[in-house]
């Protein structure tokens, strides 16, 4: 019987502090930042903090937003404005995101000058911290004021005894027995090749705006002062020590934006009320470009939604780079 209490003892600890080991090594949360294997979540924000710190000179226009930004070529906007630009554009990109790589810019780089382009869409000001951040001591000086302390190298421990964390460790290492690479991104945080690419299959198009189409559902917008809060305060910051921002609302693909009309979706209306508001007490230029109409944009040049291509994105920067008062 001692023995088998003792067997049970030795494999309840045993289990948990293998588990513990693998998913520190692997790191796939980057909770300890190994940087032995690629992780198993999308890091956009950890490397380009990486790319920031590796810059000579300090980028005259940075660009700002979610994964719709990321296509935005740097190469290109420097082409039209014989600026050094620098795209800061994450996947989920929040204002949380914006504030720190605004800071962390200003901060290594102050420039009065300096010009940020940053692309939005509903929900305006999402405050969430994404784990990444959290956890990056590069990031924590720059976060938003309010955001919780750090956590602490228990808590660190505590996330990975989870089965959640053993899970993504072993994917991140099947994923690297087939072949893994790093997300990989040009020194001025481009997408390397994106210019190359061209539209995506048509009937591929049509299938997955049929299905996002079908997913859509009535929701309350989620905009307010508790989300505009930090939105604003970030706006505020950028008008007392850079040049006043440019905004971009995002474009939807005409199908999508209809679809929304015919739900009588209120959200892209209220993001639009919202920045307006703003614009009586901050200085901004603000573009409205959902339709993409008003850029003459491609319907054909979209790989979903949301989602625009190379020629379309390059549209809307002629749009923004001739529309812009003082210009950029």
């Amino acid at each position: 019987m001692r023995l088998f209490v003792s067997m049970i003892l030795v494999g309840g600890l045993g289990l948990p502090s293998a588990a513990l080991t693998l998913n520190v090594l692997v790191d796939p949360w980057l909770r300890f930042r190994t940087g032995l294997v690629p992780p198993a979540v999308v890091t956009d924000e950890v490397s380009k903090m990486t790319l920031v710190e590796r810059l000579d000179h300090g980028p005259q226009i940075v660009i700002l937003g979610n994964s719709r930004a990321r296509a935005l070529e740097p190469r290109y906007l420097t082409r039209l404005t014989g600026k050094r630009v620098f795209n800061a554009a994450v996947a989920a990109g929040t204002t949380a995101d914006a504030w720190v790589f605004v800071h962390m810019i200003d901060d290594r780089f102050p420039d009065p000058a300096r010009r940020y382009i940053w692309l939005v869409d509903p929900p305006i000001g999402s405050l969430f911290v994404k784990p990444s951040l959290h956890h990056d001591a590069r990031a924590r000086p720059h976060l938003p004021p309010g955001v919780p302390a750090a956590p602490t190298v228990l808590d660190r421990v505590a996330d990975y005894l989870s089965a959640d964390a053993t899970s993504d460790s072993l994917r991140v290492l099947l994923k690297c027995v087939r072949g893994c690479e790093p997300l990989a991104y040009e020194p001025d945080g481009g997408i390397p090749g994106l210019s190359g690419r061209g539209p995506g299959d048509g009937e591929r198009l049509r299938a997955k705006l049929r299905a996002q189409i079908n997913d859509m559902r009535r929701r309350p917008y989620g905009g307010g002062t508790a989300r505009m809060r930090y939105f604003a305060q970030l706006i505020a910051y950028m008008n007392a020590h850079v040049a006043p921002p440019v905004l971009v609302l995002t474009p939807m693909h005409p199908d999508g934006l209809a679809a929304l009309r015919r739900l009588h979706d209120t959200r892209r209306r209220r993001a639009v009320q919202d920045i307006r508001a703003l614009q009586r007490r901050l200085s901004f230029t603000f573009f409205d470009l959902t339709d993409i109409r008003r850029f003459n944009g491609d319907p054909n040049d979209f790989s979903d939604l949301s989602h625009m291509g190379v020629a379309n994105m390059r549209r809307l920067v002629d749009y923004v780079v001739s529309h812009t008062r003082g210009g950029l």
